[in-house]
Parts: structure tokens; C-alpha cells; sequence
């Protein structure tokens, strides 16, 4: 079984709300499960109960900060 810790999961939504990073920190989640743990992540209306969720599975979200400048 390969290990997945640590890869990175890049997530285009399908309502076009933008990219979204995942981080797999753990082997909770079967690889063919993944689709439907972050499909899951998306429907919760509370921050705290989503991000728990992403941590039972071994997952993290990933959060990009940029600055453009002109």
C-alpha cells in the first residue's frame, strides 16, 4: 500500500466557488473514499464540526495567503 502522507489533493468545485488544497496527514481515509469525505467537508454549515471532520479522516485544508502587488 502506497503511503499518502503528507501529498496534496487540489479540489475544483463544481458551483465554480473557486480551488480548494487538501493536505493528507494520516491513513484514516481509503484513497477512493476521498471524493466523498471532502464532498461531505463542503455541506457543513459549522467551521468547527467541518474541520473535526477533515481531522477523523486525516485530512487538512490547506490555506494559501497572497499578496499581489501592482
Amino acid at each position: 500500500m502506497e503511503d499518502n502522507i503528507n501529498k496534496l489533493i487540489e479540489v475544483h468545485r463544481a458551483d465554480y466557488t473557486g480551488t480548494h488544497i487538501f493536505k493528507i496527514t494520516g491513513n484514516n481515509c481509503p484513497i477512493d473514499y476521498l471524493k466523498t469525505v471532502i464532498e461531505e467537508y463542503f455541506n457543513f454549515s459549522d467551521i468547527n464540526n467541518a474541520t473535526l471532520h477533515l481531522v477523523i479522516w486525516g485530512l487538512e485544508k490547506v490555506e494559501i495567503e497572497y499578496r499581489c502587488y501592482i
